[in-house]
């Protein structure tokens, strides 16, 4: 205990380490019995460790998932108590961020100043937050400066890079088929399978988790990728009514999906025809008129949700008259493609403003 009151810091690795042999002492059963105490204390301890730490100083956590199991939510706050003790613990010596400025920053010779001083991008002193008026030739070594300091950063990522790992052991391929890749002009390199979420079927909650679960019964499909499918097609049968807002910017239903598998595996398709078989029931209108695909171009895309205009015709008369050319009220619009390179492709062509269009969708 006399730690504790001479070193305050060390409070937190003393209630670590005790906390941890008081589990280990009592056993592997009681220690899985105990989880829900082990993550509260562990949450506790953190919440306070993060209040010890310094204004100053970064620290970068790691997430812990919504739906991530007990066993992996202690794992990772495990973790977080280790960072946060270590940083806790630290010298007083640890180098300060800058107060001021945005972006990078560099040591720059002021007419009027004893001492060089380091200012951001935008001329401003990043320790004192003073913003300098600086000449055109000042402002052009600022720039040089600054581009010097950014080709520097890059060539130490791509150094360490280089030297913690080669290439090759990136990609789930032998030497030889890298080599025979990386020859081609489009080299297409095989990642190894990757972490990602993990489905549970608490997933499937609601009126729409009802109706994925009765249509999976019948289908080789995943469920994960019905639900995306019956939740965008379900926002653009809503349309453009209801929204959320996020500051001053209102989010509406409309959402973008790409569904990822192997052809003729996956059951991509199927999946689909799963799901239209529900949503011809539910907006027989929206499925037969408002569901496309095989644009030609952007303007093609904004044609199918275009409004009512006037303009003026000559007659062969040589007469001028209004006439008024008719929108589409309905301004729901399902554009779906069975490969998404068939986008790239159109997104790809000279002049072509597709990919700015769906964006702004």
């Amino acid at each position: 205990m006399d730690w504790i009151l001479v070193c305050p810091k060390l409070r937190f690795r003393f209630r670590q380490i005790f906390f941890h042999q008081s589990i280990a002492d009592a056993g592997i059963e009681i220690r899985v019995c105990d989880i829900d105490q082990q993550i509260h204390q562990y949450e506790s301890t953190n919440e306070e460790l993060k209040q010890a730490v310094p204004e100053n100083i970064e620290v970068s956590l790691p997430d812990i998932p919504a739906n991530a199991s007990k066993e992996e939510r202690l794992e990772l706050l495990k973790k977080t108590n280790e960072i946060l003790v270590d940083v806790v613990n630290a010298p007083e010596t640890q180098p300060l961020k800058p107060r001021f400025g945005h972006g990078l920053a560099v040591e720059l010779d002021l007419k009027g100043k004893e001492n060089s001083v380091w200012v951001d991008e935008n001329g401003t002193d990043v320790d004192t937050g003073q913003k300098y008026n600086l000449s055109l030739e000042a402002k052009e070594i600022l720039k040089q400066k600054l581009d010097k300091r950014r080709a520097e950063r890059a060539d130490e990522v791509i150094a360490e890079h280089d030297k913690e790992k080669d290439p090759r052991s990136l990609f789930a391929m032998t030497d030889g088929e890298y080599d025979r890749e990386t020859e081609k002009e489009y080299p297409i390199y095989v990642l190894p399978p990757q972490p990602g979420p993990k489905w549970d079927d608490s997933i499937l909650y609601g009126a729409a988790g009802n109706v994925i679960r009765k249509a999976v019964q019948y289908s080789e499909a995943h469920p994960a990728g019905m639900l995306l499918d019956f939740l965008v097609s379900v926002g653009s049968i809503i349309g453009r009514g209801p929204y959320f807002n996020v500051g001053a910017t209102k989010h509406y239903t409309n959402e973008f999906m790409c569904r990822v598998g192997d052809s003729a595996r996956s059951r991509k398709g199927s999946a689909r025809d799963a799901i239209d078989d529900v949503l011809r029931l539910v907006d027989p209108d929206w499925y037969s008129n408002r569901v496309e695909s095989g644009f030609g171009s952007g303007e093609a895309i904004i044609n199918r949700v275009r409004d009512t205009t006037s303009e003026m015709r000559q007659s062969r008369g040589g007469a001028w008259t209004q006439v008024t050319v008719p929108g589409v009220d309905d301004k729901r619009l399902c554009i779906r493609e069975g490969e998404i390179a068939s986008i790239f492709v159109l997104a790809g062509k000279p002049e072509s403003r597709a990919d700015i269009v769906m964006r702004d969708g």
